[in-house]
Order: C-alpha cells, then structure tokens, then sequence
C-alpha cells in the first residue's frame, strides 16, 4: 500500500473520532477520499467502511459511493451505519443489479416498514429469511415470559434451529441482538465467548430447548465442542441456570449498553467533554 493510501486510512480514523465536524471538516474528508477511491485497493476500501460504520456524520454522497462498492467490501456499513437514512437503503436496494447489497440491508436492525416491503418485493429467499428473523418483537428483560407471546414459543426455537445449519454468523448475531434487546457488536462478542456461562445465558433466557441450545453452541464452537467432557458440562451449566438469574444479567446487559449510549450522547453534543463528570457517574 502507498503512502498516499495510507494517509487516506488514517483520515478515515481521525475522522470518525470527531465528536462534532464541522462543515469544511466534511467536505475536506469527502474530497480527500473520493480523489483516491476508484485507485484504493479492495482491502483498503474494506477497511475504511469498517471505520466509518458507526460513524454518524458521513456525507451523504461518500456513504452513497462506498455502499455501492462490492457488497463483501461495505458489508459493515450496509449493515450498522447510523447515517444511512430510509431514503438512502431504498436507493440502494433499488439502484444495485445484484443482491447482495439487499441481502445485507435485510440484516439491519429496526427497518423502516417501507425499507422491509421494498426488500419483501424481491421474493428473494435470503432476503426474506433475515426479514423475519427480524420481525419478531424484541424480549426485554423482565418481561413476563407467559405474557410476551414469544418466549418459549416454538417459532423462536425453531428460528435458532434453522440457524445452526446457515453458513452465515451474521445472521446469528442478529437474531440474538434481535431478542435481546442489545446491539449486533455485543451480540457477536456473546457467540464468540465460548467458555464463560454469558452463552448458555442468553439462549436459556429465550427458553431454548437444551436441544436446540446445544446445537447452536455446536454451530458457533465447531472445535470447542468436540472436546471431551464439554457437551456434559454444557448440558449441566444449562440445566442449572434459573429464568430469574437469566432475566437479571440480561438486564444488566441492557442497562449497560444504555448507559454507555447515554454517555456517548451527551459526550457528542458537549464541544469539549467534561472528564471529571463522566469519572464520577461511572
């Protein structure tokens, strides 16, 4: 890679580290990025959407020009960015040939009703997979699970079942963050713990059948499961884990990660963050 690319990518960093940019700061990073974007090779590319995607003050005309990239390279925009607007999804589910752009944007949490019609049009097999995965309702933490119409339902077994035989880990994740209530970042860092009890948590919290749990931990640690003794100690650390001690650590999960977004949020609109302050709340 050239000293020029590698200018681009530290840009990249030092752009999405920016709390409020200012307009000239905009539109500097757009041209810099642009003027070398047809040139950069495809892992650069790749590595610069995965900068940018939880990065809320992206122009919009170089998001535009990054997610119309191969789909393998701005997977992770096309999936987590905040700054992709409805209008925005709908020009790329519309405006690329191929579906691959559209089989990523099924993925995203909390679509839009018009963005998920739009993708239902297809009759895309995948596409309409990952759409429902991602219709059922979030289960939060305390909610009764008699009265949420969704735990412990066979829909939502099933739904995992069918997961331990796709390829795809996403599509794990996102169930997960779907049912948890917690974000895709959390949820991919939960399936690939694979020795702590956090894993065997979530999934008897959902009420999975020790089957299904099984299976699935199966899926996600391939190598870990084979080991001798494993499957006994899965079996026996699942069985003992209570509905109550499941809904306490998933709401600490949940409590967690709103905190933090709360921070984030204050910091963001604060031009120069009060240190002291955030070291106090914690």
């Amino acid at each position: 890679m050239s000293k020029n690319f590698h200018l681009v990518i530290s840009a990249a960093r030092e752009f999405a580290q920016l709390q409020r940019p200012s307009f000239s700061q905009k539109l500097q990073f757009q041209d810099l990025l642009s003027a070398y974007l047809d040139n950069l090779p495809v892992e650069d590319i790749t590595s610069i959407c995965n900068i940018l995607a939880s990065c809320t003050h992206v122009p919009r005309s170089l998001i535009m020009k990054l997610c119309k990239q191969d789909a393998n390279n701005c997977r992770s925009l096309l999936l987590t960015s905040p700054a992709l607007q409805e209008a925005d999804l709908a020009e790329l589910i519309e405006g690329t040939k191929q579906l691959d752009h559209a089989r990523v944007i099924a993925r995203r949490t909390n679509l839009p009703p018009s963005v998920s019609a739009l993708l239902r049009e297809l009759e895309d097999e995948k596409v309409d997979r990952a759409l429902d995965l991602r219709q059922r309702p979030l289960i939060l933490a305390g909610q009764d699970a008699a009265n949420s119409g969704e735990i412990g339902e066979d829909s939502v077994d099933g739904a995992f079942l069918d997961l331990c035989v796709e390829d795809s880990d996403i599509l794990i994740y996102t169930a997960f963050a779907d049912h948890l209530g917690l974000n895709l970042i959390s949820c991919k860092m939960l399936c690939t713990d694979l020795t702590s009890r956090n894993l065997p948590t979530a999934m008897r919290y959902l009420n999975l059948s020790e089957d299904t749990a099984w299976r699935l931990y199966q899926r996600l640690a391939k190598s870990e499961a084979r080991k001798p003794g494993v499957a006994d100690a899965f079996s026996a650390t699942y069985r003992n884990l209570t509905k109550e001690q499941c809904r306490t650590v998933i709401s600490e999960w949940q409590m967690d990660e709103l905190v933090m977004a709360v921070r984030y949020s204050s910091a963001a609109n604060q031009s120069e963050p009060n240190k002291k302050s955030i070291k106090q709340t914690a």
